[in-house]
């Protein structure tokens, strides 16, 4: 079995704004480790490690954030898909699967999002070779939940697949949902948590997308056939692109299909998503709270406060995250953290830059 990683880069993380931006997804971000999500995603599946060389499908906006990074790696060699704007995780994949099908040496792609935590890198890597003893199925990893969370999606489980009893059926997709029935999700039993990763043999997978994708599909074809190709990158037709269906993978396929399987998988996942993720996933100091920059705090506990331009205090706050930038700061309950997108929604309506863009490219 020879797997090839398909890391997907099409996310601005805005639910970590003001950290994470347009000009500079939270994937790229400095201030959110000392090697970024995109490194990490990296060199969780190099060819030291037994895979093949990555296939990128990224923003082309951020091609220069992404081949300084691939540079930085060492990781050689590498092809990219570079997308005129977002069409969702289903346009990604068959990209990804029509790249990959002309490879005799790949019997499967590796599709991950390039911004999610991996604590157990080599657990991960273990299921994944696990999930690749079923060349019949698209096979997706569904975390332990661990809490009622509400930011994630949920896969109810079926019954197992075959005797070994590791991969479940899938009886469907659920989307986040409210802190009373991701309750009620863990007292029943057999959800998981949604991770987003796929490992996919390439023919099937566009057997399926021609079966229940057949119009994302052929546009993608189209637009991947009519785009720039300069070595190993591939700059979508833009005109043709902006015809594909706007549909996730989950919706568009694996919700469709009867080939489709579940691992469930502990390996220390997050997807990052959110400030609250983010301070569960963080070391925090002995008061609970995840610090970073010129900060003094007192009386503060469980709470995120991070400075990157200037010192900040805070003093009596619990369960808060406060965010500084140099043209912005943020200050939110950490139970409240998925309405910051409606925040968001305002200063888009405003027209904001701090929206967009980065303030340091202001001025450097």
């Amino acid at each position: 079995m020879s797997i090839r990683p398909v890391i997907l880069s099409g996310g601005i993380g805005s639910r970590l704004w003001p950290l994470s931006r347009q000009d500079l997804p939270k994937q790229f971000s400095p201030f959110l480790g000392a090697q970024t999500l995109f490194a990490r995603t990296l060199h969780r599946v190099t060819p030291e490690a037994g895979f093949l060389a990555p296939i990128i499908v990224a923003n082309a906006g951020h091609r220069p954030l992404i081949e300084r990074e691939l540079a930085a790696s060492g990781i050689v060699p590498w092809r990219a898909i570079y997308e005129p704007e977002g069409r969702d995780t289903a346009a990604a994949v068959a990209l990804a699967a029509l790249e990959a099908a002309g490879d005799a040496e790949t019997t499967h792609i590796l599709v991950m999002p390039c911004d999610h935590e991996i604590a157990d890198a080599e657990a991960f890597r273990k299921a994944v070779r696990t999930a690749a003893a079923r060349p019949d199925r698209l096979m997706t990893f569904g975390i332990r939940p661990e809490r009622p969370d509400t930011a994630y999606g949920y896969i109810k489980c079926g019954g197992p697949i075959d005797g070994s009893g590791e991969a479940l059926a899938i009886d469907g997709f659920k989307e986040k949902p409210r802190r009373s029935i991701a309750e009620r999700y863990l007292e029943e039993g057999g959800y998981l948590w949604n991770s987003g990763i796929f490992l996919l043999p390439p023919a099937l997978c566009l057997a399926e997308m021609e079966a229940h994708a057949p119009t994302i599909l052929a546009t993608v074809r189209s637009a991947r056939e009519a785009g720039d190709r300069e070595g190993d990158r591939v700059t979508l037709d833009a005109e043709t692109f902006a015809q594909v269906p706007n549909r996730p993978f989950d919706r568009a396929i694996m919700e469709q299909t009867a080939n489709g399987a579940v691992l469930p998988v502990s390996f220390g996942w997050s997807d990052i998503g959110s400030w609250d993720a983010f301070w569960e996933f963080r070391d925090k100091d002995s008061d609970g709270n995840v610090v970073a920059g010129d900060v003094l705090h007192d009386e503060t506990s469980n709470s995120i406060v991070i400075s990157t331009s200037r010192l900040v205090t805070v003093i009596g706050l619990e369960g808060y995250a406060v965010i500084e930038t140099p043209d912005t700061v943020a200050v939110l309950p950490l139970d409240k953290a998925q309405a910051i997108k409606d925040m968001l929604s305002r200063l888009r309506q405003l027209d904001r830059a701090e929206v967009r863009e980065w303030p340091w490219r202001q001025t450097d």
